[in-house]
């Protein structure tokens, strides 16, 4: 751990195995680490209401703020970008992707595909 003096801006740096995926994987896994960095407690007890209390239920009735719910949207995105250049590599092993060099219509056409992202991030989150 390192502290870090109060400041406006924060970047959280994760070191060692990577996060959970919001989604892939096991859902308890996430949303039990999810909860672990953001849900301030003394002891694992004050996590959960209960042992019976399933780790999906434990996230929902925690009460994010905005700035937390930003940054929980955002762990996701290094695995977007893994994912899609894994797509665009199969697509380059079939032929079907072309690579066009300096073309000021392929600097358009990726600026254009940001207008049609939804930046609010997953509804279930």
């Amino acid at each position: 751990m390192h502290f870090i003096p109060d400041n406006s801006c924060h970047i959280p740096n994760f070191s060692g195995a990577n996060l959970p995926r919001c989604d892939q994987g096991d859902r308890e896994y996430y949303c039990c680490s999810m909860i672990t960095i953001f849900k301030p407690c003394r002891c694992a007890s004050d996590l959960k209401k209960s042992d019976i209390e399933s780790w999906d239920n434990a996230f929902y009735n925690h009460n994010f703020n905005d700035s937390e719910m930003a940054i929980i949207r955002n762990f996701n995105i290094c695995y977007e970008c893994l994912d899609a250049r894994d797509d665009y590599r199969a697509q380059l092993k079939k032929g079907a992707a072309t690579v066009v060099t300096g073309s000021w219509k392929v600097i358009d056409s990726i600026e254009n595909t940001h207008d049609n992202c939804d930046l609010d991030g997953p509804s279930a989150i």
